[in-house]
């Protein structure tokens, strides 16, 4: 099933190609990826463990889905509708920076001392977070504000790079800051990802539009350094074993076999959420302050308990090679969990239509438009965790994002 699978998403790759003409289409991506991972989990590296013909399904399927869904808008939006313009809002911005700044200096403050007693950003990660934020209220500021805001403000940037065709350094500077800031704090990846999939995205757009000049050579050098950070995280993973590559292994094709050995608890409470599941990022902060109120959704509540499930370390599972996986659910299985195999085709489906939606947007090279499309992109190559919409960061982050523009007011002539 897996190489069949494998055979069907590289023709897919090749349509959608040779459709568009680009390969930032989201298809085109969404294709390939699937393609690579799925690809290397047949080659049976490493002694991993084996993965159900069910997971295989769900990404046939799902990927199959996906594609429809990205050929929908053509068939809905025949005519040409003028999309509203948006104009940056500086002021926002700004705040976001210096609420963000200010807040990371403080947690930034504990998590420092940690280290310089001995502790590594592992160690705050996985055991004295606490210490870092440590009151309930701190936490929740840094979940529903400040880290979202980041997230936005990365995401204003990489948006900017790709419509200006300038880096401004001083942006960067601030962007690079709150990275750095955020990771000393958090210790999390997702930060690092935004960046490898800007520039990536950039590359692909921009590889010919820039090529030898200044710009470009400093883009490059951003690039190197983005990357070098990816591969220290990579290599630094907690309770990693084996070699290097065999760590890039795992980590993508890690999420199918924990999907597959995660699935005897999955099963029994899948197809209850609906569609509450996977995009519970937005649902949180409202159910957060209902609860205070005594007021609980039961489908938000078991939604909830399957994203803390997957994220409990005492949960992790063994995939092989000495390697023990929790949270990788792929999106796949957040799809699964909310409807079965329906969820799969009908999320995948919408997920693609959105990201299209978003792709025509981005072609009109407006700041706000390329950046929503840069947030589905984003979702795409986390997909190998979950579906990103079920985190706060991610989901809010947009909402961040888009206050970060005003409308432009219509001129008369």
């Amino acid at each position: 099933m897996g190489v069949f699978t494998c055979v069907v998403l590289f023709l897919a790759a090749v349509f959608s190609y040779y459709k568009e003409k680009n390969i930032y289409n989201p298809a085109f991506l969404f294709n390939l990826y699937w393609f690579l991972i799925i690809g290397v989990s047949t080659l049976n590296l490493y002694n991993f463990r084996k993965i159900d013909t069910l997971v295989y399904e769900m990404v046939l399927f799902g990927t199959l889905a996906f594609n429809l869904g990205t050929a929908m808008p053509q068939i809905i939006f025949t005519g040409q509708k003028r999309a509203a313009s948006y104009v940056d809002g500086k002021l926002t911005l700004n705040t976001y920076f210096w609420m963000a700044a200010g807040f990371l200096a403080i947690v930034d403050y504990a998590a420092l001392t940690l280290i310089f007693n001995g502790s590594s950003i592992s160690d705050i990660r996985y055991t004295l977070r606490e210490s870092v934020f440590s009151s309930y209220m701190i936490n929740l500021i840094f979940k529903f504000v400040i880290y979202p805001i980041v997230v936005a403000f990365i995401v204003h940037y990489i948006s900017n790079v790709l419509t200006q065709r300038t880096l401004n350094g001083k942006e960067l500077a601030r962007a690079l800051l709150l990275t750095i800031m955020d990771y000393v704090a958090n210790g999390d990846r997702i930060i690092i990802y935004i960046w490898v999939v800007g520039i990536l995205l950039a590359f692909m757009l921009l590889r010919r539009e820039i090529k030898d000049t200044k710009q470009y050579r400093s883009f490059r050098k951003i690039a190197i350094v983005v990357f070098v950070l990816l591969i220290l995280i990579f290599a630094g993973r907690k309770n990693a074993a084996g070699s290097f590559v065999s760590s890039i292994v795992s980590y993508y094709v890690g999420g199918l076999i924990y999907l597959t050995r995660a699935m005897y608890r999955i099963e029994p409470e899948a197809g209850q959420t609906i569609f509450v599941a996977s995009y519970q990022g937005f649902f949180r902060p409202v159910m957060g302050v209902l609860e205070l109120l005594g007021i609980k959704w039961n489908t938000f509540e078991m939604a909830s308990d399957f994203l803390m499930t997957n994220q409990t370390h005492s949960y992790s599972i063994d995939v092989g090679a000495q390697r023990y996986f929790n949270y990788f659910t792929t999106c796949f299985g957040y799809f699964y969990y909310d409807f079965k195999m329906i969820g799969v085709v009908i999320h995948s489906f919408v997920f693609g239509f959105l990201a299209k939606n978003a792709y025509y947007g981005f072609h009109k090279k407006e700041t706000r438009a390329t950046g929503v499309y840069l947030f589905w992109i984003i979702c795409i190559f986390l997909g190998m965790m979950n579906f990103a919409m079920a985190e706060t960061s991610v989901s809010l982050g947009l909402v961040y994002y888009l206050f970060c523009f005003r409308k432009r007011k219509a001129s008369t002539v």
